[in-house]
């Protein structure tokens, strides 16, 4: 629903995804550095790769389900 909203009103660009994708996976590096900082938390390379990962599926699923939405 929300995504049907959206595509009436707003025209995604390119570069505006990758700004919120990039924006996304250096959140998930920050909490991940922070983590080292906490006790009983740890920086861990996997969790940033996982982090990162998700980000960039979502832009995926996003790209995907919204140039279906608009044909």
């Amino acid at each position: 629903m929300l995504l049907w909203d959206y595509k009436k009103h707003y025209k995604p660009r390119l570069s505006t995804e990758i700004i919120i994708t990039s924006i996304s996976i250096a959140y998930g590096v920050w909490i991940e550095i922070i983590q080292q900082y906490i006790p009983l938390r740890s920086f861990e390379w996997n969790d940033m790769l996982a982090n990162a990962s998700g980000a960039i599926l979502a832009w995926v699923v996003f790209r995907v389900v919204f140039r279906r939405l608009r044909d």
